[in-house]
């Protein structure tokens, strides 16, 4: 990881915008650079939008600005139906309860919603369906790339807020292991063991287990999902008594508390990210 300073420049062109980005250390020449962009809505207006379906009239709202979308207002035009859908990491369904609630332990490991929308104009009727993903949101903050032997202080498990794994490539055809040892200056430990996969030309978190302390397994899930969907170590198991974070409302077995350094142990593969964030 590395320091930049953002500079936004004054607009040349419609869709042109002089920005500079400076980088806060000395790279070599030929150095492949990955810039990893989280907008914060609140801070960032221009990446605001709002769309609007009031008194007959579809309306647009822009950097302040509202226009309306149709020539004419549609006074026939009825919205009949609405469904959200939601999905954890593996695409798995997350269903809200019969008075359409979700539980506080469920919506943190929505990574993904469906909504479905139909109106009826006339005796006519059409639906629309929008895939909405929000792992870029469930895996915002510092990205690391790992390498065997890759040290890291991480938030406790009281602390932290996100830590994922993903962007795992170039798994060898033999298959391996990633293996993470998360230990405290108390010196307790939780690791985390993934079999990493290739089929097909595509690369597979085949299973994964947890060990707490390490050397000593308590969990163990099959999840054989390609690489570019992320682990999420906070929900590991659906239960939460085995992942890496502590949660006031679940009953929770690990709990490192204090400095913690987070070491790849194993690493069969070329690469791969891992996304903390306290």
């Amino acid at each position: 990881p590395v320091d930049v300073l953002f500079q936004a420049g004054v607009p040349k062109a419609p869709r042109a915008t002089a920005d500079v980005v400076t980088l806060a250390a000395s790279l070599p020449a030929g150095t492949l650079v990955r810039f990893l962009y989280h907008p914060d809505a609140q801070g960032a207006p221009d990446v605001q939008l709002t769309w609007a379906f009031d008194q007959a009239q579809l309306r647009r709202t822009y950097q302040g600005r509202t226009q309306p979308l149709l020539r004419r207002p549609i006074k026939t035009l009825r919205l009949t139906e609405l469904a959200l859908q939601y999905f954890d990491n593996t695409n798995t369904e997350i269903r809200p309860d019969a008075r359409g609630r979700l539980s506080g332990a469920e919506v943190p490991q929505i990574t993904a919603l469906q909504a479905s929308l139909t109106a009826a104009h006339g005796t006519h009727t059409k639906t629309g369906t929008v895939f909405i993903g929000l792992r870029n949101a469930k895996t915002a903050g510092a990205g690391f790339l790992l390498r065997p032997g890759t040290q890291l202080p991480i938030p406790d498990s009281r602390s932290v807020k996100t830590f994922s794994l993903t962007n795992v490539s170039g798994v060898p055809d033999a298959g391996g292991r990633l293996v993470l040892e998360a230990r405290n200056d108390a010196g307790r430990s939780w690791r985390l063991v993934v079999e990493l996969k290739r089929q097909h030309q595509r690369d597979y978190l085949g299973r994964y287990t947890v060990e707490y302390p390490a050397g000593q397994t308590v969990y163990g899930e099959t999840l054989n999902q390609t690489t570019d969907l992320p682990l999420n170590c906070l929900t590991l198991g659906g239960n939460g008594r085995y992942d890496y974070d502590f949660d006031a409302e679940g009953k929770n077995v690990v709990d490192l508390q204090g400095a913690v350094l987070l070491t790849v142990k194993e690493l069969d593969a070329a690469g791969a990210t891992l996304f903390i964030r306290p």
